[in-house]
């Protein structure tokens, strides 16, 4: 991650525990671990395009979740 303040590091925590868990699985697999897709999908049981869906579904609804905690955003 980039440099965050310990408040935006703990709004992004709950933001991925917040992701449903298969998703969350994935895009950590992906992101911390550098797994590739193909990787993912064996391990998990999905298509190469599944994982892509579920990497995309977590970008975006980390952004929502930190979006809408943003001070000022409501």
């Amino acid at each position: 991650m980039p440099d965050l303040s310990p408040a935006q590091r703990q709004r992004m925590r709950e933001a991925i525990q917040a992701l449903p868990k298969l998703t969350r699985t994935v895009f950590l697999a992906h992101l911390l671990r550098g797994d590739d897709y193909p990787m993912i999908a064996a391990r998990e049981g999905l298509t190469g395009s599944e994982v892509e869906r579920h990497i995309a579904d977590a970008i975006v609804l980390i952004d929502l979740y930190l979006t809408r905690l943003e001070p000022g955003s409501e």
